[in-house]
């Protein structure tokens, strides 16, 4: 039997409560950027948000569609997707931005949506080379385990990519050029998270 579309855990999820930390009751619009399955989006949405959920992949949008949550759900590069002078007070992108060719452009271009006095998170992936980054990482696989045997894992059907450009340091070097005043903070689980506040 299919799982119902909204249970289940792994690591990008385990993360979710994080992100919406982040989304001040204030904030009524949002862009979710490689939305996926369109978990976040929903949720998103629930709180009163105008959402728009946006990914390359059609394929994992058949899911997203069958939430009927109000989102509108489009097929596109957010790269060079056209949305006019539009831009949003929330902008969430969840295990997206090392798939994009150049991660300084993306990071541009993903400032470019966010509004005034809006938000910017970011959960990502990079590479591992320092001491701390490989002791996250042995917390990561233990919470792995923890999890797995604790709740019920599931596989999201966005397409993965496990090969990273850019180290840990890289990625918090080039966003904090990108972004100054920014947040970046190592996370177990594999994942970074990034917060630029567009004051």
């Amino acid at each position: 039997m299919e799982k119902p579309i909204q249970h289940g855990w792994n690591h990008n999820r385990h993360y979710h409560n994080l992100i919406l930390e982040q989304c001040q009751p204030t904030m009524n619009s949002a862009l979710d950027v490689g939305c996926g399955e369109g978990l976040l989006a929903q949720v998103l949405s629930a709180r009163g948000l105008t959402v728009k959920g946006i990914d390359a992949n059609d394929d994992v949008l058949v899911t997203a569609r069958r939430r009927e949550c109000g989102v509108k759900w489009v097929q596109g590069d957010v790269l060079t997707h056209d949305f006019g002078e539009r831009q949003f007070n929330f902008v969430t992108a969840v295990a997206t931005v090392h798939h994009f060719p150049e991660f300084e452009a993306a990071l541009a271009r993903l400032r470019s949506l966010v509004s005034p006095g809006g938000t910017l998170v970011i959960l990502g992936l990079a590479k591992s080379t320092t001491t701390v980054d490989f002791v996250y990482d042995v917390i990561g696989a233990v919470q792995h385990q923890f999890y797995t045997k604790l709740r019920d894992y599931v596989e999201d059907s966005a397409p993965k990519k496990f090969e990273f450009p850019l180290t840990y340091q890289q990625v918090r070097t080039q966003a904090r050029a990108c972004f100054p005043g920014c947040s970046f903070r190592r996370l177990p689980l594999f994942r970074y998270l990034l917060v630029w506040n567009h004051s």
